[in-house]
């Protein structure tokens, strides 16, 4: 562990909060407020300014790459541009040179490189799952309908995002991929993870990577990522929120974080 994140919590929150109020600078929206939001696997922030609500959200090291990040930010801004529906819009840097601003922070592990990029705030409401009612379910699936089709574009060069497949999911090199913490899961549980794998590869394999199946989908639609009742919202839809997870997958796979 390195040194900071064995510090006290207090400590660390500092840390995040000074780095913060440095790198918000690059946007030059003037005088600004901070107050968290969250502090898990990223430092996210409110950010009030003369010129409106904002969500600075940092990367600590080894949670994102370069390359996907940008990939992620690139999708939102077409969202906005070609679509109406509504999602975190990532704010350029004021010099024009980019989505996203990088910082090197030794305290922090290899390769001590910090990503911050900054949103326009949502307004809105989330509801817990239990609170969600079958309109809500109703126009979740408009929005995921809509996302999965007038919401798909045309990557760019360079454009990187993981692919949930079976690959990305089962393989190898998978992230989900347990690895030597695999040692903790006893034979049976193994057999019955292994038949569950076996099922999902049929389905996928029945559906094939169509466009009418497989595209860029959202992949961590949890109720804690909608917001109802957005005045920006079109048509009564929610806004889906926090699309650090997204990739290449089957559409169904939007269904199930939700479910």
């Amino acid at each position: 562990m390195s040194g900071l994140q064995s510090a006290p919590l207090a400590e660390q929150q500092r840390f995040w909060h000074d780095l913060a109020a440095e790198l918000i600078g690059r946007w030059r929206l003037g005088a600004v407020d901070l107050s968290w939001l969250g502090y898990g696997n990223n430092a996210v922030f409110k950010v009030r300014a003369a010129g409106g609500d904002f969500v600075l959200r940092l990367h600590p090291p080894q949670r994102v790459e370069r390359a996907a990040l940008r990939s992620e930010l690139r999708w939102l801004r077409a969202l906005r541009q070609n679509t109406a529906l509504t999602a975190p819009f990532p704010r350029a840097l004021a010099d024009g040179r980019g989505l996203f601003v990088q910082s090197q922070q030794e305290r922090l592990p290899p390769p001590h490189a910090i990503y911050g990029c900054l949103f326009e705030y949502l307004a809105g409401r989330t509801k817990s799952p239990a609170a969600l009612q079958a309109a809500d379910v109703r126009r979740v699936g408009v929005y995921l309908g809509r996302l999965h089709t007038v919401g798909q574009f045309r990557p760019p060069s360079g454009f990187m995002r993981h692919r949930l497949d079976w690959e990305g999911l089962f393989g190898e090199d998978s992230p989900y991929n347990p690895r030597e913490n695999s040692r903790i899961i006893t034979p049976e549980q193994q057999a019955v993870f292994a038949a569950v794998a076996e099922r999902v590869r049929g389905t996928m394999r029945r559906l094939g990577q169509g466009a009418e199946h497989f595209g860029l989908i959202h992949a961590d639609l949890l109720a804690k990522n909608l917001l109802f009742g957005a005045a920006e919202a079109d048509d009564g839809l929610p806004s889906a929120l926090d699309f650090e997870y997204c990739g290449w997958g089957y559409f169904l796979y939007d269904l199930a974080p939700l479910l």
